[in-house]
């Protein structure tokens, strides 16, 4: 079953991970590597387009915005955020996304290398069976933590500047770096930018999952 926006959600996450943007705990700095720049310079040129106001980018790549409440009814400010870095588990830091239609059993990520995802090691495949899923080439992590949710956000934004017949409160997003090396671009963000009555970190894990819900009052 398809569902609307489903190819731009596919084509944004293949945008995105194709985005080198893994931190580096040794770095330093923040953001720890220039590729977390580019990520954010990406997603900031995105939100424009998409018509989103007060859209910061600051000195430690902490990316802000605001989608405009739609109605005159006294609804909830909501906040959504995600990181922009990939995790650091000593493989090939570019990620080399592909979709694959799972029909059961290990999943080959590589025939030249023979890598293989193992069932045995990882039964939570089955949950699967007869989707299209997303998988690395085996000589990389994935990247889906956590541009799966970077995608979400940024194809539900577009969904709902398309649909004005969904009426919302003001919609704000965050977009921090180095979350994988200590929650550091968190911690360097002005939440005088980010004026919500509640807001959802996405992250990780499985479908239909609810692991955190944040307050920022």
């Amino acid at each position: 079953m398809s569902f609307p926006f489903e190819q731009e959600l596919t084509e944004r996450f293949l945008r995105y991970v194709a985005i080198t943007s893994q931190s580096d705990a040794s770095a330093g700095v923040v953001p720890s590597t220039p590729g977390q720049w580019d990520m954010a310079k990406t997603l900031q040129s995105e939100l424009s387009n998409l018509g989103l106001v007060d859209i910061e980018l600051s000195e430690y790549c902490v990316l802000t915005a605001k989608l405009p409440s739609n109605t005159d009814k006294q609804l909830p400010a909501i906040g959504f955020c995600a990181h922009l870095d990939t995790v650091d588990v000593n493989l090939n830091p570019n990620i080399t996304a592909q979709l694959v239609h799972y029909t059961g059993g290990d999943i080959c990520l590589n025939e030249a290398d023979q890598i293989y995802i193992r069932l045995a090691e990882h039964p939570e495949l089955e949950a699967y069976i007869n989707d299209d899923i997303f998988v690395s080439d085996g000589h990389s992590v994935l990247g889906a933590d956590d541009k799966a949710s970077v995608a979400s956000i940024m194809t539900a934004l577009h969904y709902l500047q398309q649909h004005p017949d969904v009426q919302h409160g003001d919609i704000h997003v965050a977009f921090v770096p180095d979350e994988e090396i200590g929650l550091v671009g968190a911690k360097h963000m002005n939440f005088e930018k980010f004026p919500v009555d509640f807001a959802y970190t996405l992250d990780c894990c499985g479908i239909t999952s609810i692991r955190m819900l944040s307050s920022y009052q």
